[in-house]
């Protein structure tokens, strides 16, 4: 999808592909992390992990728990990402 985008400002592979296209990678990476981050569900390696946990510790970590985990940090970053990626 956002691949679609820098067409449309005229941002094509050559010289003018540094145009907004690096712009788009750099935004796309920190929201795609965070927001994979912040459901249990959304990565297949988040669900790899609470299973390593699971094994070594005994603990279950119900999807609430999850999301409870992300949000102190999790939510104030999503918040902040339009204004740290300018």
């Amino acid at each position: 999808m956002v691949c679609a985008i820098p067409p449309l400002d005229g941002s094509l592979p050559g010289e003018s592909a540094r145009k907004i296209g690096a712009d788009l990678r750099w935004a796309a990476f920190p929201a795609t992390s965070l927001t994979n981050s912040r459901l249990l569900t959304a990565l297949a390696p988040n669900l790899l992990a609470l299973e390593m946990v699971r094994q070594a510790t005994g603990l279950d970590v119900s999807w609430v728990q999850w999301f409870v985990g992300f949000a102190p940090i999790g939510l104030p970053l999503l918040l902040a990402l339009p204004w740290l990626d300018w």
